[in-house]
């Protein structure tokens, strides 16, 4: 079936505010709470539904893009005032500034919006705008160009929206930078002497971070933290008698574990002659950095033996801290 080309050119800014549609999905669409958690676009199309019940029917635009878009051609008139209401439900969506995430009773506030909502606008409006102009206009080119104009006015007030800070973006990402290079001049491993003859260790606590690349290119890696114990590995080592280890939350007292006791036993005091101390570095839990400072301690004379300290943006993936996965004084 051959189609007229006057048909196909007055439909191109439906073919484009489409693709803009599409591609919002590849884009955060907000983000919410203090650390500025980005939220999928998809997602959002998925479960945003569900926010009717709380008569937040932003999400409804979607539906009524989509048959506007289908309509462009048999029903002009229809789908101009279907992208109009679809253009003003998604509009609506700021005046909602909390959202259902990850679970369906919690609810978290909007931080900033990003890239993937501009983009859902601006397809609503691509398609409004070029809808009527269809039917006031006809002029395939002044189709386009209103069209076009409306897309990229959306654009420029996104973009004047994310220069001036107002969403908050911008102005975390800033101070997250600062504090992660700031915290990445005191990073790294120090031995200051060798320990000699380890039988027994006391670990306070008994946790460790393995921090592991991600990726394949050296000069573009990301690092992610596994969470695992210590003691089992070091028991079963055969290097040393026992393992002592601080009680587990909410309980008193130590735990003393041995190759053939692994359950372990309460102990009044901590034992061993050599103690890793971990403790957390103190990072506003917003930024999303975590970080820990590792001693190793001779606790006959209270010297140290080794430190490390590193620090992990759990956003980007970048790490400052020792090379390699293992930090020893031995």
């Amino acid at each position: 079936m051959n189609m007229n080309p006057r048909s196909v050119t007055l439909n191109v800014h439906v073919f484009v505010a489409v693709a803009s549609y599409l591609a919002c999905f590849f884009f955060p669409a907000i983000y919410v709470g203090g650390n500025f958690e980005p939220q999928s676009s998809l997602g959002l199309l998925l479960m945003g539904w569900a926010a009717a019940l709380e008569l937040n029917f932003g999400w409804f635009a979607n539906p009524a893009f989509l048959i506007a878009a289908f309509l462009a051609q048999k029903k002009p008139r229809a789908s101009a005032i279907l992208a109009v209401v679809a253009l003003a439900l998604a509009l609506s969506f700021p005046l909602y500034r909390h959202v259902r995430v990850h679970e369906i009773s919690s609810q978290s506030p909007v931080s900033a919006y990003g890239w993937g909502y501009a983009l859902w606008v601006m397809s609503m409006a691509l398609l409004a705008a070029g809808q009527f102009a269809r039917l006031r206009l006809g002029r395939e080119s002044l189709v386009l160009l209103a069209a076009l104009s409306a897309g990229g006015m959306v654009a420029m007030m996104y973009g004047i929206y994310g220069a001036s800070g107002s969403g908050g973006l911008q102005a975390h990402a800033k101070e997250r930078d600062r504090v992660f290079d700031a915290s990445c001049v005191t990073a790294g491993m120090q031995v200051v002497r060798r320990a000699k003859d380890v039988r027994s260790v006391f670990l306070a606590p008994d946790w460790s971070w393995t921090i592991a690349p991600r990726g394949s290119r050296a000069s573009k890696l990301k690092y992610r933290t596994y969470g695992a114990i210590m003691r089992n590995g070091l028991l079963r080592s055969g290097k040393l008698d026992f393992v002592v280890t601080t009680a587990p939350e909410g309980q008193q007292g130590y735990f003393q574990f041995t190759p053939d006791n692994m359950d372990g036993i309460t102990v009044p005091q901590p034992q061993g002659r050599y103690a890793v101390l971990t403790r957390a570095r103190d990072f506003p839990w917003p930024l999303g950095l975590q970080g820990e400072t590792i001693e190793i301690k001779d606790r006959g004379d209270g010297s140290l033996l080794a430190s490390a300290s590193y620090v992990l943006d759990t956003q980007s993936g970048r790490y400052c801290g020792p090379p390699g996965n293992t930090f020893s004084a031995q």
